[in-house]
């Protein structure tokens, strides 16, 4: 809904894109904090709307569904807003501009493949390694799928980057799963 109701504010107001779309000069170079974040709310058109509202709907439900709705969704943001920092950070000085919830939704694909990783070597099976890290070999294939890019406009390293940094917290909030 939150998406939604920014995508038809944008249509509203032309300038919202300028002031809060995911910028490197702007992260850096002016220290608007907040793009990194409010990118993620932002759509091209209602087709990039549309395609990261069903895939936001299936990876963040699995998220919320395995470690709960607020640590999910939570984790879900701060992996895409981190993501968008890393790229910008990786661009800067040049001009790069990002908008939409496709990093985050790479998060959460990576959240589950870290997930996956942490509860794989908690069980302290003697697996090949093969399989423990199966469930990130099939995100990195989701990834390259879904998240390559078939326009030059796709942010493919906030894919990249979305997805790592929830394979980070992923595996780190499965091994706090397992302490609890």
């Amino acid at each position: 809904l939150v998406l939604m109701a920014v995508f038809y504010w944008q249509g509203e107001d032309s300038s919202l894109v300028n002031r809060a779309a995911s910028s490197s000069v702007g992260l850096f170079g002016r220290g608007e904090w907040w793009r990194p974040f409010t990118g993620l709310f932002l759509h091209a058109d209602i087709g990039h709307l549309v395609g990261n509202l069903v895939g936001g709907a299936v990876f963040g439900t699995l998220v919320a569904r395995l470690i709960g709705p607020l640590p999910g969704w939570t984790l879900i943001l701060a992996s895409g807003t981190l993501g968008n920092i890393i790229t910008s950070a990786l661009t800067y000085p040049q001009p790069f501009n990002s908008i939409g919830a496709s990093t985050a939704v790479f998060a959460a694909l990576g959240i589950l493949s870290g997930v996956g990783i942490a509860e794989t070597l908690r069980e302290r099976a003697r697996l090949p390694w093969l399989r423990i890290l199966a469930p990130v070999f099939a995100g990195i294939i989701l990834l390259g799928w879904l998240g390559g890019g078939n326009t030059p406009q796709t942010d493919v390293l906030g894919h990249v980057f979305g997805f790592s940094c929830g394979l980070a917290t992923g595996a780190a909030a499965g091994a706090f799963e397992a302490r609890r």
